[in-house]
């Protein structure tokens, strides 16, 4: 009799369905004991059970604690709830709302290129992403745009957002600033500070700032901004000096010096955009936030709250209306979460940059060879920002990730068939 066939490769052999279908169950079928946001049963920490689970993603088991966001104006609210007769108008074009009433531009070259087809909405930028401010007063010829604005009498304002977005409904941009004007701390800042600067004699309003200072309060997870009496301190200079600290100063200017970058380690960095997800001024992350102190806290020495942290928490949806808004602002929460991402990457690299000792960059930039080669110029010796291979997408990283798929496949045998899958907005 012939011998029997040897069994086919699992990649070769007929598909059958699975007697059980997984099921993921349903996102509120869990909470966070810690924080209440919602999960996955299957998104529980390995060490943790079904009956008294745990998560890390969200609150760190317990560690990352933030002050829950005030709720929104009720306008705002309805608006973006659905339930508002501009509703959809609205929705449609949040982007370009928020812009209109925005303190500071967004500086990226947005890709357009996604959107041409049918697919949904998707936000993609090119290069860095940053937040820019101007002076409180344009260049020559130019219109009031961003912050300008909200030194303006109202009427002005409206006029000038109305004319630069003709598109957009007046009835809801005058419904919009007048919540703005009411609820935003940031109104009544920017009015003092023009004021305390336009006392000043013409010749010196070309040189001069005021510094919005946020100072540490008792809570560590939250600053203090100052009040619109306590504005008070003229800065001689064009904001450049070494005593102004970009994660905590604002520098606000009378007249010229262009558009500068606000920090985005400055907790002012989201909320001076982000108008509409967050109306009422709250403060987004700053590199002074630590964790909070738990028994797993204990058994790291970990204190810090990172950024990425702080995004984790701030995007995880949780019982309770007080952070909806977040989440209902559609194309304006996709960009607000690009933003972010972008932001903590961009952290991230700076990190690196200033830390090329720690990771003893010069085991790999061929320093050490040239130095134990006896190589007497130096200078010749190119010397560049190494990638650590726990950065992700450095080529050291993609490398390490390519010698772990050869020792898969050593184990257990190379792969039958290599499945790749791309999701396209078109």
């Amino acid at each position: 009799s012939p011998p029997p066939s040897p069994p086919l490769p699992r990649g070769l052999r007929e598909h059958h369905e699975p007697v059980q279908i997984h099921d993921a169950g349903r996102i509120r079928d869990l909470t966070c004991p810690e924080c209440g946001a919602f999960h996955f049963p299957d998104e529980k920490l390995s060490g943790s059970s079904r009956s008294r689970p745990r998560f890390g993603m969200c609150c760190l088991d317990g560690q990352v604690y933030l002050p829950i966001l005030p709720k929104v104006p009720r306008l705002l609210s309805e608006l973006l709830m659905g339930v508002h007769p501009r509703s959809e108008t609205f929705n449609r074009n949040i982007r370009q709302y928020n812009a209109a009433f925005a303190f500071t531009s967004l500086g990226a070259k947005i890709d357009r290129s996604v959107l041409n087809g049918t697919g949904p909405y998707a936000f993609r930028v090119s290069g860095e992403l940053t937040h820019r401010m101007g002076a409180l007063l344009p260049e020559p010829g130019q219109t009031h745009s961003y912050a300008q604005l909200y030194i303006h009498d109202p009427a002005v304002a409206l006029g000038i957002r109305q004319n630069t977005n003709p598109n957009l409904d007046p009835i809801i941009m005058t419904d919009l600033q007048a919540m703005l004007n009411d609820c935003s701390p940031y109104v009544p800042l920017y009015k003092q500070a023009f004021l305390i600067m336009r006392q000043r004699p013409p010749e010196e309003q070309t040189d001069i700032g005021v510094r919005l200072h946020l100072s540490e309060g008792t809570d560590q997870r939250r600053y203090n901004l100052p009040t619109a009496g306590e504005i008070a301190a003229v800065i001689p200079g064009d904001g450049t000096e070494d005593n102004i600290k970009t994660d905590r100063d604002i520098i606000l200017r009378m007249q010229g010096g262009g558009l500068r970058r606000i920090s985005q380690i400055n907790p002012l960095y989201s909320p001076l955009h982000y108008v509409l997800l967050f109306p009422r001024g709250d403060l987004g992350w700053g590199p002074d936030l630590e964790l909070r102190t738990t028994e797993r806290s204990k058994r790291t020495s970990q204190t810090r709250l990172t950024q990425a942290m702080y995004t984790a928490y701030r995007i995880h949806p949780r019982i309770g209306d007080q952070d909806r808004a977040l989440f209902l602002a559609r194309h304006l929460f996709q960009q607000y979460v690009v933003d972010a991402w972008a932001s903590t990457e961009q952290n991230r690299l700076n990190w690196v940059r200033n830390n090329q000792s720690t990771i003893r960059s010069e085991l790999y930039n061929g320093v050490a060879d040239a130095l134990h080669n006896g190589d007497a110029d130096m200078a010749q010796t190119g010397k560049v920002t190494v990638l650590p291979s726990s950065h992700s997408g450095s080529p050291r990283a993609m490398h390490q990730l390519y010698q772990d798929s050869m020792a898969i496949c050593r184990a257990y045998q190379k792969p039958d068939i290599f499945l790749t899958m791309t999701a396209n907005p078109n």
